[in-house]
């Protein structure tokens, strides 16, 4: 796999890892080594499938220390002819993979409609007929001038704030005494 296409982050749903027997099984020290494994895992060509001899050396153990610690790590994956598959990370990567895709397609048939450049394969994929791209006027229609018999609109001078009176200004806001706020009868 690409590096560019291995993700730099991942959803973690606490209940899944908090609620899982094989996690609450390992140590504490295990359970820390798991996590740098998990992330390992990630980062890897084969997201989620790796040789025991790699989650042995990502889980930073000597393989004298594995001996001690593998039936652990062991319940945590799918062991199968030598390989290690941690389900949950190749489930994630597959979805996201396809994910992806989907929004490539979608991204390139938007892009060849709006750039003017319909790519037929794409466009009519799903059997629709194919969209022409909209030619937009260049410079805006020209505003016609104003009719002889239109009503002239009045409009009355506005007063600055400097001269205007009490008499035009609204009433202030009265705030009830704190006894009517508190919910008491006047």
């Amino acid at each position: 796999m690409a590096r560019t296409d291995r993700q730099a982050w991942t959803k973690i749903y606490w209940s899944d890892v908090f609620d899982d027997s094989a996690f609450q099984a390992l140590s504490f020290d295990e359970q820390g080594r798991y996590w740098r494994v998990m992330g390992m895992l990630y980062r890897h060509d084969t997201p989620g499938v790796a040789t025991e001899s790699e989650i042995r050396a990502w889980a930073c153990l000597s393989p004298a220390e594995w001996t001690d610690h593998r039936d652990a790590f062991a319940r945590c994956f799918r062991v199968a002819g030598g390989t290690w598959k941690q389900e949950r990370i190749v489930r994630e990567m597959e979805g996201r993979r396809k994910t992806s895709q989907v929004n490539s397609e979608n991204g390139r048939k938007g892009a060849g409609v709006t750039n003017g450049k319909i790519d037929e394969s794409a466009a009519n994929a799903d059997d629709s007929p194919p969209v022409s791209p909209t030619v937009l006027p260049t410079h805006s229609p020209p505003v016609s001038p104003p009719q002889k018999n239109a009503p002239e609109i009045s409009r009355s001078p506005e007063i600055p704030d400097t001269q205007k009176t009490p008499e035009d200004s609204p009433p202030p806001l009265r705030v009830p005494s704190r006894a009517l706020r508190a919910g008491s009868e006047p």
